[in-house]
């Protein structure tokens, strides 16, 4: 860089020859010359022999902040202000939120061991709009988690999982299966690590003894095809989505496709299934199964003809999971499909641990002919 030479110092321009300046503008970046011609002019300062822009001074380096990883207590404790900030009751935090309620959570505990020991155990909780109902059912799931259970999920509503609609509560509850052991939702996880199990499908026949059972028939399809495409149709199949062509070529030659019906009787084949489902639960090394159905005051607001279909539903999941062990469902009382019948439940091995929420109305679910009241 050369340095800006001042008032009366002598430059040279390559067209007007040497010169004096006489002043200087625009911060020293224009001259005024008087040249030995005589002449006077106002030039840039770069035209003059010698001069050269000034470089730029260099930018400061940026700051590099080397941060160091948070602890994972102080991470998951910031996380619970921010949410309680907000006012959401984060789910993995639902214990340390809970103040009282041991008795329910002892109650729930005893259900869960019962589920496991004799193969089922139920459970219903009502009570009044904001009583805490979800909040139980989550810190339910957390102690099933806990205790090495599969977790189904769902909360019923009018528009997607309305009450009477047993195929749609049970799809939702299978593409919610949580793991104990695993960020995976759903079932195909469930599938895979069945398929792993020594004698699967001998285990597993030994259970029910039903022929042409939808979860034999689509492991076995699973499990014969090297087809991404089919082994995906079949899981959707198993989790209550719809029968596609695809499915054709991996069926087990012999046997008849046997449907999963989405309209007629089907509550009692989706109590079956959610039996099954905690048959392969045992077999992959896990507790069993806990279905949590939150009512969220969807069956009060059901039509006076839908209400049947409801109560054959929860009828249904209750004698799946007690079976023998009450008197006041039969399996006469759950009707079977017009196609075909089902069991009421698996037969061996299962466990199964049903709860579900109930809103105290006029129109609610009639418990008082399904189980005995408690109170904890």
């Amino acid at each position: 860089m050369v340095n800006s030479p001042g008032i009366g110092a002598t430059v040279e321009h390559p067209q007007f020859g040497p010169g004096t300046i006489v002043a200087v503008f625009r911060n020293g970046s224009e001259w005024l010359v008087r040249f030995e011609s005589g002449l006077r002019f106002r030039r840039p300062r770069q035209e003059f022999s010698g001069q050269q822009e000034a470089a730029p001074a260099p930018a400061a380096p940026m700051p590099v902040l080397d941060l160091q990883p948070m602890p994972l207590d102080q991470f998951n404790a910031r996380q619970l202000l921010e949410a309680l900030r907000v006012g959401v009751a984060p789910a993995q935090h639902i214990k340390e939120l809970t103040i009282g309620l041991e008795s329910e959570r002892a109650n729930l505990v005893e259900g869960l061991a019962a589920a496991h020991q004799t193969g089922g155990a139920a459970r219903a909780v009502i009570g009044e709009y904001g009583f805490g109902k979800t909040h139980l059912v989550e810190l339910t799931a957390r102690d099933a988690l806990d205790r090495n259970f599969l977790v189904a999920t769902t909360s019923l509503d009018l528009g997607e999982v309305p009450a009477h609609r047993s195929i749609a509560i049970y799809s939702s509850l299978m593409h919610g299966l949580r793991y104990p052991d695993s960020d995976e939702r759903g079932l195909e996880h469930l599938i895979d690590r069945a398929l792993e199990t020594p004698r699967w499908r001998e285990q597993l026949w030994n259970a029910t003894a039903f022929a042409n059972d939808p979860l034999d028939v689509g492991l076995y399809a699973i499990s014969s095809t090297s087809s991404s495409r089919q082994r995906k149709a079949w899981r959707e199949w198993l989790m209550g989505g719809r029968r596609t062509r695809a499915m054709n070529k991996a069926m087990p030659r012999g046997v008849k496709f046997p449907s999963i019906y989405r309209v007629g009787h089907n509550a009692r084949q989706m109590a079956y299934l959610l039996s099954g489902v905690s048959v392969l639960a045992r077999l992959a090394g896990y507790s069993g199964l806990c279905v949590l159905i939150d009512e969220a005051e969807s069956y009060s607001l059901l039509a006076a003809y839908q209400r049947p279909k409801a109560d054959t539903f929860f009828s249904a999941v209750l004698y799946a999971a007690l079976q023998e062990r009450q008197a006041r469902i039969t399996p006469d009382m759950l009707p079977q499909h017009r196609w075909r019948e089902y069991p009421p439940a698996y037969n061996g091995r299962q466990s199964l641990f049903f709860l579900f929420t109930v809103t105290r109305s006029e129109n609610r679910l009639p418990l008082e002919t399904w189980l005995i009241a408690t109170r904890s």
